[in-house]
């Protein structure tokens, strides 16, 4: 989103939905799209997108006129999928469902990994780092959860943050 000035975690939820491309049960309009906090009560699957912390600005180099910074914010992309209790094969579904969402969430990424400029002017990058998968082995049925970091790289003039 060039010239943002939105919340990061909020910039990469709109930039996710608004490039999905995955038709039928996997489309925007059946997939649950929030931040921070999946809701058991609502519908299923789920993506989350959740802040898990701002890296400190540090200088990557001083020049004559400005120093450079580079800011990071480590953001959380949460799958949440839970098996349909109506048929004995819904948990292969589930899976495989699962393993769509986090394939098109990687697409979304590097695909897009520029965000363009920030209000001030700043280009910004966005990364995907490794899946991790969470079991919740209480749940019944099971919720397939998982995870994976993605940062917001940017690269910034003056003084640091």
């Amino acid at each position: 989103m060039s010239g943002s000035a939105l919340d990061p975690v909020l910039e990469v939820m709109i930039t996710l939905r608004n490039t999905w491309t995955l038709t039928g049960d996997l489309s925007t309009g059946s997939l649950k799209f929030s931040t921070n906090y999946y809701d058991d009560n609502i519908m299923f699957p789920q993506v989350v997108v959740s802040e898990f912390r701002e890296v400190n600005s540090y200088p990557l180099s001083i020049g004559s006129t400005d120093a450079l910074y580079n800011d990071t914010n480590i953001i959380f992309v949460n799958v949440w999928v839970r098996p349909s209790q109506n048929s004995n094969v819904s948990i292969g579904r589930s899976k495989n469902d699962h393993y769509q969402i986090k394939k098109e969430i990687q697409r979304i990424v590097r695909s897009g990994s520029s965000l363009g400029l920030d209000a001030d002017g700043d280009r910004r990058f966005m990364y995907i780092g490794e899946w991790k998968r969470l079991p919740r082995i209480a749940d019944r049925p099971q919720l397939i959860h998982s995870y994976v970091e993605v940062r917001i790289e940017k690269t910034t003039k003056g003084v640091g943050n």
